[in-house]
């Protein structure tokens, strides 16, 4: 504590200032404060102190907002901080007021406050790493999970298609051995015989299918325009009598892979078709709408550099440039545990009742995906619609 006249001369100085700042009181007693702490002669300081001078009301000064006004260091050379009031006090001559300066050491409590601090953002922060390392593991889990399906399928599959394709060919025989004598029936009979036909051709086309997804038979890859796919992909659908907008907004000649045209174009027609069935059931009008869009990106260590964003933690892609294609559609979209589930086997998220098709829909998509060395997944929100993003190596 110490105590100075309006003209800053020292009139106190007690035992604690002293040993603060190795400064006794006869050396600093009736000497001006500015000689030795030439900081407290600065305008900041000087307007509020001539307030006090004038016997307002008191100052607070404290070293983390104000500065030291008073330096002193502690034994391990760092500086005091200190929480400094100065209140206005009767001069002992009968005029004006001296201002009495009470100073309180809160180091310790301070650097305990900075100590909290930085262990709670290391907290936060490991907290958040964690919640990222969870979520990770979570991806990883959930691929090992739809992994695990692929290989019992595949055990499943192989044994079922092998017979079934033994039985369908005794059933063709037979339906042929008639159809050669198809002149002897009615044209309604033919016009069985000729359906029987054509769904047992469908039959052993998806025996094909099941054993190609089996075995992860990949055929010939060539250099594909991403643009013709889907174009190609959409002319199925041009027929359908669905009101809505199909757009395919990628453009020709510009993206490119290396891949067999025939899966690229199945995959297409996949994901274009469950656009299509959540269009439907959201009820269709014109401002639905099945959207295809791309362009290139690079991948280094996990994270996709885009023309605008960075996506990080995107796992299972080499480092290289890729196509990144999007398939959006607002249609009624899908639940989060429904999203999750949509690559496994013959998975369907419809309606128990309704029509599920006969292929492997999304499982098929995503298998294809990996063997091309792509990646693929799904955002959707209840009511709002689902944006499928595909990565695949670019040429």
């Amino acid at each position: 504590m110490f105590a100075v006249r309006s003209d800053y001369q020292v009139v106190f100085w007690n035992r604690c200032m002293e040993d603060w700042t190795g400064i006794s009181s006869n050396e600093i007693t009736g000497k001006n404060l500015g000689i030795f702490f030439p900081n407290l002669m600065k305008p900041a300081y000087n307007m509020r102190l001539n307030t006090i001078f004038s016997g307002g009301p008191p100052a607070i000064f404290s070293s983390q907002l104000h500065g030291n006004i008073i330096s002193s260091k502690l034994h391990g050379g760092l500086l005091r901080i200190m929480q400094t009031t100065v209140i206005a006090v009767p001069s002992i001559e009968g005029e004006g007021f001296y201002a009495l300066f009470s100073i309180e050491d809160v180091s310790d409590l301070s650097r305990r406050v900075q100590e909290y601090n930085k262990l709670y953002k290391k907290a936060i922060k490991e907290i958040k790493q964690r919640e990222q390392a969870e979520k990770d593991l979570k991806a990883v889990a959930e691929q090992l999970q739809i992994n695990r399906k692929m290989e019992a399928l595949g055990t499943m599959a192989g044994g079922f298609a092998h017979d079934f394709n033994n039985l369908l060919t005794g059933i063709m025989g037979n339906v042929e051995l008639l159809n050669l004598d198809r002149d002897d029936f009615s044209e309604q009979q033919k016009e069985c015989i000729d359906r029987s036909l054509q769904g047992m051709l469908n039959a052993a086309t998806l025996i094909r299918k099941i054993q190609e997804f089996v075995n992860g038979k990949v055929a010939q890859k060539e250099k594909i325009d991403i643009y013709n796919c889907i174009a190609s992909a959409m002319d199925k659908f041009k027929d359908i009598k669905i009101n809505f907008r199909k757009e395919n907004l990628v453009q020709p000649q510009k993206y490119f892979i290396k891949a067999n045209h025939e899966d690229m174009e199945r995959i297409f027609m996949g994901l274009i078709k469950n656009a299509l069935e959540a269009i439907t059931k959201k009820g269709a009008n014109p401002n639905l709408f099945v959207q295809v869009n791309a362009e290139e990106c690079i991948v280094n260590n996990n994270n996709i550099l885009e023309k605008n964003s960075v996506k990080n933690n995107i796992k299972g892609l080499a480092n290289g440039r890729y196509v990144h294609i999007v398939v959006e559609d607002n249609g009624c979209g899908m639940s989060d545990k429904v999203r999750e589930r949509a690559f496994d086997p013959f998975f369907s998220g419809k309606d128990k009742g309704t029509q599920k098709g006969q292929g492997l829909g999304l499982a098929m998509v995503y298998s294809i995906v990996m063997f091309h060395g792509g990646c693929i997944f799904l955002e959707s929100n209840l009511g709002v619609g689902t944006v499928c993003h595909l990565y695949l190596p670019a040429l």
